[in-house]
């Protein structure tokens, strides 16, 4: 899990990615047996991003922490890079 739109019944779009994550540490402080939140990196995406190719992910999801939740903007504040299939 990397974001939230919904949490326990409340809207979280209108909130700014940073607190939306914040929401999800804290829903996901106890482990969860079926899901897991990513973990968030602020810096050294290259070596990440070296770092899930070489144990097969598929990439990664850039968000600015500013952004708010919008099906209609979203590609002015998230990115995906994603590994070539060779």
């Amino acid at each position: 899990v990397f974001d939230v739109t919904c949490l326990f019944g409340h809207d979280t779009k209108h909130l700014t990615y940073l607190k939306r994550r914040e929401l999800l540490e804290i829903a996901f402080k106890n482990e969860h047996p079926q899901l897991k939140l990513v973990k968030r990196v602020t810096e050294n995406f290259k070596q990440f991003f070296d770092e899930i190719s070489a144990n097969d992910g598929e990439g990664l999801v850039l968000k600015r922490n500013d952004s708010k939740y919008s099906v209609y903007t979203k590609f002015n504040t998230t990115r995906r890079i994603i590994k070539a299939i060779t």
